[in-house]
C-alpha cells in the first residue's frame, strides 16, 4: 500500500535489477547503472558499495543463489557474467574468458539460479541463452526456436526445470531446465520484456509487451 525511500548510502544512480534470498530477506543486494553492485544487510535501511573485482560499472542483473545468500550472480554490459562467494564483498569473472568475449553480448539481460539444484544458472544475452551446470566454471549455449531475440528469463514455481523466456517474438517454454525450447502459443507475435508466473496458480501468467501492454494466459502460456 505504501512505498517508502530506502536509499540511505547508495548513490542517486539508476537502479537496474535487485536480488534477495527469499530465506535471509535483510540481505539484499542492487545493481546500478554505471555505479556496480551495493549491499544492504538490514533491509535497505543502509547501503555500501560492493563492486571490488567488478569488470564492468554497470550490473544489468542480479541472481542470488537460493541455497546460499552469500553467493550472488551479476550479469553486466561489457563485462559477461561475475560471481562473489563472500556476499559481494569481492567479485571474479565465471566462465572461459573466450566465451565472455566472443559469445556474450556486451550486456546480460537476466541471470536465473536453479532453486532446487543451485550449481544451475541460466542467463540470456543479445547472443542468445546460456546454461551452466557447474555454478559458473563452464557455460553452454542453446539454441532458441527461429530469431528470437531474448529479453527476460524466469523459473516456473513449483517446476524446478520449467524455464520461460520472453523476447521478439513472443514467449518461449523449456521443460528439461533449458536443454530444449518451444513456442507454445506461435500465434502471439508481441515483442515480451517482462513475464510473471503467479505462485498460487502456475497456470496462469502475465506477460509485459514493448508496445501493446499487458496479456494474460490462463492455460500455462498454451494461449494469451
Amino acid at each position: 500500500t505504501d512505498w517508502l525511500h530506502k536509499s540511505n548510502g547508495l548513490l542517486p544512480v539508476e537502479v537496474d535489477a535487485i536480488g534477495v534470498n527469499a530465506d535471509d530477506p535483510y540481505r539484499v543486494y542492487a545493481g546500478a547503472d554505471g555505479a556496480g553492485v551495493w549491499r544492504s544487510f538490514d533491509a535497505g535501511e543502509r547501503w555500501e558499495w560492493a563492486s571490488r573485482g567488478l569488470a564492468a560499472s554497470t550490473a544489468a542483473a542480479v541472481a542470488v543463489d537460493p541455497a546460499n545468500p552469500a553467493t550472488v550472480y551479476v550479469g553486466s554490459e561489457g563485462g559477461g557474467v561475475l560471481k562473489s562467494v563472500d556476499g559481494g564483498a569481492t567479485f571474479g569473472m565465471v566462465g572461459f574468458p573466450t566465451l565472455v568475449r566472443n559469445a556474450f553480448d556486451p550486456w546480460v539481460a537476466a541471470l536465473v539460479v536453479d532453486p532446487n539444484a543451485t550449481r544451475k544458472v541460466y542467463t540470456i544475452t543479445g547472443q542468445g541463452f546460456f546454461r551452466s551446470t557447474d555454478g559458473g566454471a563452464t557455460w553452454s549455449r542453446v539454441a532458441l526456436p527461429g530469431n528470437t531475440y531474448p529479453r527476460t528469463l524466469i523459473a516456473g514455481p513449483g517446476s524446478p526445470t520449467t524455464l520461460w523466456l520472453g523476447g521478439s517474438p513472443g514467449v518461449l517454454r523449456s521443460t528439461d531446465g533449458g536443454l530444449t525450447w518451444t513456442r507454445p502459443d506461435p500465434g502471439f507475435t508481441q515483442g515480451v520484456r517482462a513475464i510473471v508466473v503467479a505462485k498460487s496458480s502456475p497456470r496462469t501468467m502475465y506477460a509485459g509487451t514493448m508496445s501493446n501492454g499487458v496479456w494474460k494466459s490462463t492455460d500455462g502460456g498454451t494461449s494469451w
